[in-house]
């Protein structure tokens, strides 16, 4: 009996974001969420 498997799709790293807001200016903000997207997904993001 042949079986054919789905292919495997490659996964994405997951990213967690978690910044300190207190020492964060909103000009920066949009940036690091780019360059944390770029390194994977994005699951969690937080500013505290």
């Amino acid at each position: 009996m042949n079986h054919i498997s789905p292919p495997i799709r490659p996964q994405r790293a997951r990213v967690a974001l978690l910044i300190d807001g207190e020492n964060l200016s909103s000009a920066h903000a949009g940036a690091l969420i780019l360059t944390s997207a770029s390194h994977g997904a994005l699951t969690v993001k937080r500013v505290y």
